[in-house]
């Protein structure tokens, strides 16, 4: 199929410059480093899991105990980093919204 007629936008599929680039944008690299935080924090909570449960089952503040209160605090990590994400898009270099 000859593709002369397309635009460039048709021809790379919409993904543009940086997809053609070999760096990454910078939103996408502080991307992978919030990957990476919370990555390391997941693998400390499966840590725990897999080498101390006993740790787990200790109660903290509200007679909550550690599982509870890290499961709760992972969720509250990931929605934080998901805002983080949003705004390097927005207001970085890169960024489908600029």
């Amino acid at each position: 199929m000859d593709d002369r007629g397309a635009s460039q936008t048709q021809r790379d599929g919409g993904r543009g410059d940086a997809a053609r680039s070999s760096a990454a944008p910078p939103a996408h690299r502080a991307d992978l480093v919030l990957f990476a935080v919370y990555f390391l924090l997941y693998a400390g909570f499966m840590g725990l899991t897999a080498f101390s449960p006993e740790t787990l089952a200790i109660r903290v503040i509200g007679g909550v105990n550690v599982a509870v209160a890290y499961g709760m605090g992972l969720i509250l990590i990931a929605v934080i980093l998901a805002g983080v994400a949003m705004f390097t898009y927005r207001h970085g270099d890169g960024s489908p919204t600029s």
